[in-house]
């Protein structure tokens, strides 16, 4: 739905709560507790799923250590969660008026790197998820001329062989 400038109160109201109870699960997200943290992470989610991939993802992106953690905590998840996860993946990607290298012109941002790192590991975990926003992104970012995507192929012909 199109709510136009704003959206209404108790909508952006249920959606901070969606991410501040979905930040708090990640933050308590550990190898030992995977499992349980991963029922609490599919409740917060609830019908907000767009904000709840964001905030998973954002955490990739930040901290490198926390994606296998995410990746093993999505295995509770319904395919459409899946599939929102690949979609806002791809727009988290485009990284618009983001650097997406560092000033070298070589290397890839932190953030970049993580969400590679992160493409990867999902795709190859969840093989039967929705690649198409992915390859969607590497082909636009080809086609004007810019590099910065192949770390996204290089990573998911890594994991997923």
């Amino acid at each position: 739905l199109n709510y136009g400038p704003c959206k209404p109160l108790p909508l952006s109201r249920a959606e901070v709560a969606t991410g501040l109870k979905c930040r708090a699960v990640t933050k308590r997200l550990s190898k030992d507790n995977v499992s349980s943290m991963s029922r609490e992470l599919n409740k917060a989610a609830g019908g907000h799923t767009g904000v709840f991939a964001e905030v998973l993802i954002g955490a990739c992106e930040s901290y490198g250590n926390l994606i296998p953690l995410i990746v093993d905590a999505l295995n509770f998840f319904n395919p459409f969660a899946l599939d929102v996860m690949a979609y806002v993946l791809g727009k988290m990607l485009r990284g618009e008026g983001r650097n997406k290298l560092k000033s070298d012109g070589i290397n890839s941002e932190q953030w970049m790197r993580g969400l590679e790192i992160f493409s990867g590991s999902f795709f190859e975990r969840y093989w039967y998820v929705e690649i198409g926003p992915i390859v969607n992104y590497v082909v636009r970012e080809l086609k004007e001329g810019r590099t910065s995507s192949l770390g996204v192929v290089k990573e998911l012909l890594k994991k997923m062989g």
